[in-house]
């Protein structure tokens, strides 16, 4: 929807670029963005990254998507290469730790929702939302992430489940996985950290290059 780059050029960013590869997703984030100069969004796949063609960037983010994809490793090189000499990658991804006791509930969900139509997946999720509804208000949630779902709106927390169940992989890692992950990304400086008690946010400058 181009959300993020919006905040990225409200940040102060010169020049912003969004890429994705799918079409409806591309013309709402064009739609959205039409009247910053500084955001353009262009149609490719993260495997084809390529700072040949695209530029490096002193910021390279992936929120919320690494953990959906087939070859995490192979988009997680794509992108590091796409990072300038002392910018950095920044990361958001699902983590185990945290949604241990919802995950077979969370996956279950997942597999009949990327199998139906997409209205139908809506229409589930609205069920589903309405059933749950009462637990989300009343229990009383360890975690940091759920425990601010009682403070959305039953259409904010209607869409996030309707979100939870469209994709076909959703990879939850452990700190040792994120780790292993960032481990074969040139030496640079590694921050990770556990957040909203679900959720892991990683970082890694690439270190200036003699001469730079």
């Amino acid at each position: 929807m181009g959300r993020n780059p919006h905040w990225f050029a409200e940040a102060g960013a010169t020049s912003v670029l969004g890429v994705d590869v799918d079409d409806q997703s591309l013309e709402a984030a064009r739609e959205n963005l039409r009247s910053n100069p500084r955001v353009r969004i262009e149609r490719c796949s993260v495997y084809e990254l390529d700072p040949a063609v695209s530029g490096t960037f002193d910021r390279v983010t992936c929120i919320g998507v690494l953990h959906h994809l087939a070859e995490p490793e192979r988009a997680l090189q794509r992108m590091w290469e796409c990072v300038a000499p002392g910018g950095d990658l920044v990361l958001w991804c699902y983590s185990r730790d945290g949604n241990r006791l919802l995950l077979p509930v969370i996956q279950s969900l997942r597999m009949l929702g990327s199998k139906l139509p997409i209205g139908m997946s809506r229409v589930v999720a609205q069920g589903i939302t309405l059933a749950a509804w009462p637990a989300i208000r009343l229990l009383p949630w360890r975690t940091d992430y759920y425990r601010k779902l009682k403070t959305l709106s039953f259409r904010n927390v209607e869409s996030i489940i309707f979100d939870q169940m469209l994709p076909r992989i959703s990879h939850y890692w452990t700190r040792e996985d994120m780790e292993r992950l960032l481990a074969p990304l040139e030496s640079g400086v590694t921050r990770l950290e556990f957040v909203q008690g679900n959720s892991w946010h990683a970082s890694k400058v690439k270190e200036l290059r003699s001469g730079s």
